[in-house]
């Protein structure tokens, strides 16, 4: 008797868990797209993520599909998008309908401006903007120029030792450097101190976005496509909870001493004395705010820089441009006026955005039915926008492999279809420092390139990680450094 007991429990608990696992399976059917068929109880694929290059499959699945099909993640329908029209019904006109994204916390206070939605989305989004105006960019970013000596000092020391140098972790140590200094009123000095805490906290928290073996590409599988059990399970991963934790560390230490300098932790704490007491937003999610600057501000920014440095190296004529463009200046010092005099120089970094998106897949979430030229979306599902595919698409990018910065010149800029450039997002949801990207990526390029020249090597190459989920991550930039006198 305890035995068919027994049985019968185990019996109902794996059906429970096939109910619960294809219980979404045929909602993407009729929907006007073609749907790439579950597999048993494992959805679409691909299962072994950690073996899967993101471009790769991106634009192999878009190029058999089409722009617009369907697939389930293990359990959640998903739908991935690469036509500029549709992206930009979605993130723009319908907005109401696709009001937030994928990821978030159940924890409210590790809930920043990405992973929040509804009331506090629109809350924080509301208090956060005014960091960003004209006059609070050009305050933080007169902060930047001991970044900058911190790089060109090292990279001064280290090519007297070895002119061929990886641009990538050197890049990371600036641009954290650079968001300490301008957003926190601390120099951390990541080039002399690798092992900073900080720096570390920041790397490991981009780490766990990448499936590396079986396991963690497991556990990314469940994150997105089991959605709903982060209600059950604290999905936190340590990256995150180091650097909420030394985000609110540098709040109390600002606070206590009662100092200004006018950065972004003032503002946050502006807005623990007055936003809080709505209760919409907690004192702990401030925390938060401070977190998402060094997680949203440094891995994508050194990114892209380094994506620009292997481009230069492997295109001189355009390379040849940027440095007349820079010697020319009417000043030494790089500040918020001295970079509006170079447009070439914005133009080569938003091309390397193109070619070499930081985000290759962005997301939204689908909260009320919607219909548009025949395309159908049930609430529930969730939309991958295919940034890169669409970056990298003839129709709306003519000879897309070629670096062409003169695509985003002034006198171009009509020529650019609306929603083809994702590599700041589009809508409501766009990321709110892109001004604050472009300007401290054009003054550290142009410091960078006022001091070294850089030239390609049998080492230089682009190869893109396995395993991302979302990122275009690559494995190095190998370049050579020719000091400039």
């Amino acid at each position: 008797m305890w035995f068919t007991v027994i049985l019968g429990g185990i019996v109902s608990l794996l059906l429970l868990v096939v109910w619960f696992l294809t219980r979404n399976y045929g909602k993407l059917n009729n929907c006007g797209f073609p749907v790439i068929p579950p597999f048993l109880i494992f959805g679409s694929g691909p299962f072994n993520l950690h073996k899967t290059n993101l471009v790769k499959l991106d634009s192999e699945r878009a190029q058999k599909y089409g722009k617009v099909f369907g697939s389930y993640i293990i359990s959640s329908p998903w739908v991935f998008v690469s036509d500029p029209d549709i992206i930009k019904q979605i993130t723009i006109k319908d907005f109401d309908h696709f009001p937030a994204h994928q990821g978030t916390f159940n924890d409210q206070k590790y809930r920043d401006l990405f992973s929040a939605d509804g009331a506090e989305w629109k809350e924080l989004r509301k208090n956060m903007s005014p960091v960003f105006t004209s006059g609070k960019l050009k305050a933080m970013l007169s902060l930047i120029d001991d970044a900058l000596d911190n790089m060109v000092n090292y990279l001064n020391k280290e090519v007297k030792k070895n002119p061929v140098v990886d641009m990538r972790p050197l890049l990371q140590a600036f641009t954290m450097d650079s968001i300490g200094l301008t957003a926190f009123g601390v120099n951390l000095n990541c080039f002399e101190n690798q092992d900073n805490p900080i720096f570390k906290a920041a790397k490991d928290a981009f780490g766990e976005f990448r499936a590396t073996d079986f396991y963690s590409a497991m556990m990314l599988n469940m994150e997105l496509g089991m959605v709903g059990l982060e209600k059950y399970f604290d999905a936190t991963t340590p990256g995150v909870r180091a650097l909420w934790t030394y985000s609110q560390k540098i709040l109390t230490d600002r606070e206590s001493s009662g100092s200004k300098n006018g950065d972004f932790i003032d503002r946050l704490l502006e807005m623990k004395a007055t936003v809080t007491k709505q209760g919409i937003i907690t004192e702990d999610q401030i925390a938060a705010q401070g977190m998402v600057f060094f997680l949203a501000g440094f891995e994508t920014t050194a990114h892209s820089m380094g994506a620009l440095c292997y481009l230069l190296s492997k295109n001189p004529e355009a390379y040849d441009i940027l440095e007349a463009e820079i010697d020319g200046l009417s000043s030494d010092t790089f500040d918020h006026d001295t970079i509006g005099e170079l447009p070439y120089l914005e133009a080569c970094i938003k091309e390397a955005m193109r070619l070499i998106p930081a985000v290759g897949r962005n997301d939204r979430k689908c909260t009320k039915d919607w219909e548009y030229n025949g395309i159908k979306i049930k609430k529930g599902t969730f939309v991958g926008l295919m940034n890169y595919v669409i970056h990298h698409n003839p129709e709306y990018w003519p000879e897309p492999e070629l670096f062409k910065p003169e695509r985003f010149l002034k006198e171009n800029s009509g020529n650019i279809k609306p929603c083809s450039y994702l590599s700041f997002g589009s809508g409501p949801r766009a990321c709110i420092g892109e001004r604050f990207a472009i300007m401290e990526m054009k003054i550290a390029m142009a410091k960078l390139l006022q001091n070294f020249h850089l030239e390609a090597t049998d080492q230089t190459k682009m190869k893109f990680n396995d395993g991302d989920v979302f990122q275009c991550s690559y494995e190095d930039v190998i370049l050579k450094l020719v000091p400039r006198n």
